[in-house]
């Protein structure tokens, strides 16, 4: 949240920590599972379960009335409870960010919200909070996942992610573990190595074939480029001092001392 804050792509972030706080709204009643599966597959536009409970709780949060609300979440197959307890949990972790100074009382959001249309943003910040937990998607005509305690791993049913073919990338995050006849991993989000790289643990380079390989948290390893990770390392550099700045001084405002880095 606080990263959000400074990254102003604050109102998708507040919902996503509020699903993982309580619940999924998506519900899958047993004799309509497949109807209430392809109603989810309409929220997925980004690989992303919690972006796709985004997405489902901005729709219904534009509703007028009651009535519309209730006629959204039965077409839909959404939970009307849990979407009003979303929203009760944004109020409250809102007013837990003006009470420790992270956003200004009487300041317009719409000032801490520039950003929340940038997909790979939102990404980056839901790989900060969900990090170490990170999987790797193996290539072959089975979806199979891995991560680095437990190997060879399945995407839950539930996941969005289950029926998809391709994924836009090599990489996931995800939140839960569920070991049932076998393990699963649940609300899945693909992302691009890049925020691995700010956000995926220490760092090291290995030399392989004559390459420089970069090492993320002692497994994930990746090519790039020498000036792209000192760019990347100093932009982390950056980002954690300013980070470190206002918590020492709750009163400081990012725009003013550090709106050059948010940009970056």
């Amino acid at each position: 949240l606080v990263l959000a804050a400074m990254l102003q792509c604050l109102d998708p972030i507040l919902t996503v920590c509020s699903v993982l706080s309580h619940r999924t709204p998506f519900l899958s009643p047993f004799n309509e599972r497949s109807k209430a599966e392809v109603a989810k597959a309409r929220f997925n536009l980004h690989q992303s379960d919690l972006l796709a409970a985004v997405r489902a709780y901005t729709l219904w949060s534009r509703k007028n009335s009651r009535q519309e609300k209730g006629e959204f979440c039965r077409a839909h197959y959404l939970s009307e409870e849990t979407l009003s307890t979303v929203q009760s949990l944004r109020t409250q972790l809102q007013s837990l960010l003006v009470g420790i100074c992270f956003i200004k009382r009487g300041v317009s959001m719409e000032r801490y919200n520039t950003n929340q249309q940038n997909i790979p943003l939102l990404k980056a910040v839901i790989t900060a909070g969900l990090s170490p937990r990170v999987a790797k998607v193996l290539s072959g005509p089975e979806q199979k996942l891995k991560t680095r305690q437990d190997g060879i791993v399945a995407i839950h049913p539930s996941s969005v992610m289950c029926k998809e073919q391709r994924f836009g990338s090599h990489w996931v995050v995800y939140h839960e573990k569920l070991h049932t006849s076998r393990l699963y991993l649940k609300e899945l989000t693909v992302i691009s190595p890049i925020p691995l790289l700010f956000f995926g643990g220490e760092q090291s380079i290995k030399e392989t074939k004559g390459q420089h390989v970069l090492v993320v948290d002692g497994w994930m390893e990746f090519h790039a480029d020498s000036r792209v990770v000192s760019l990347i390392g100093s932009l982390c550099q950056a980002l954690d001092q300013l980070l470190g700045e206002k918590i020492r001084n709750p009163k400081l405002d990012f725009s003013e001392i550090g709106d050059g880095v948010v940009q970056a």
